[in-house]
């Protein structure tokens, strides 16, 4: 190892980020505590990330990329010794509050049907609801909630759990989840890439997403 597991340890073991040092082979030589929490030691990069590494040892650019599911994003940043790559140091962040914009209620402007559905599926993907509180946390107006629930209802997507004379409730059903967390995990990824990715365009070779 070009630099000794001592010196890794003392710069790295107690960051509150995980940072992981890879060899030319995508092994793991060093891993601190929170790359160990978030992704252990089975953690392997994308594989095309090292296919074109191993083809273009020359780059020097870092190379960013999401995993969706647990709300990682790595940046990788490539590792020289005497004028030659010896592997990747991957220092990796948590981005899971950035959901909370995603629950934020949309505008008062002009929306498409699409951003109004796909808002009221995220509303709804936590719990079953009133269409009271899915106009509230949607910012969305009831009668407007109303139509696009028949619509839902139509679609298999949402099922009517309970009607009264005044109230009613609303849960997704298994396809309509489905549904929403694609439609959370494409938003989310939008705004990774707004809120970390754009603001670094020039050290970006390339941006993954990958489910781990």
């Amino acid at each position: 190892m070009f630099v000794s597991k001592e010196v890794l340890d003392a710069l790295f073991c107690n960051m509150f980020q995980g940072v992981l040092v890879l060899d030319r082979n995508g092994k793991i030589i060093f891993i601190n505590k929170g790359a160990l929490n978030s992704v252990g030691e089975s953690f392997r990069l994308p594989s095309n990330i090292m296919e074109n590494i191993h083809l273009d040892e020359n780059v020097t650019k870092n190379i960013y990329f999401f995993i969706s599911n647990r709300s990682l994003l790595v940046n990788t940043m490539p590792l020289y010794f005497n004028d030659s790559f010896y592997g990747l140091m991957c220092v990796i962040q948590n981005v899971k509050s950035l959901r909370k914009i995603l629950s934020t209620p949309l505008e008062d402007k002009k929306r498409t049907f699409i951003e109004i559905r796909e808002r009221l599926l995220f509303v709804l993907s936590h719990k079953r609801k009133t269409i009271n509180q899915i106009a509230n946390d949607s910012g969305v107006n009831w009668k407007t909630v109303e139509k696009h629930l028949t619509y839902f209802v139509g679609k298999g997507l949402v099922e009517e759990v309970f009607s009264s004379e005044y109230v009613r409730i609303f849960e997704l059903t298994s396809k309509g989840k489905e549904l929403a967390k694609d439609i959370e995990e494409r938003e989310l990824r939008k705004i990774v890439k707004d809120n970390f990715i754009n603001q670094k365009k020039d050290l970006i070779n390339e941006v993954c997403y990958e489910k781990v």
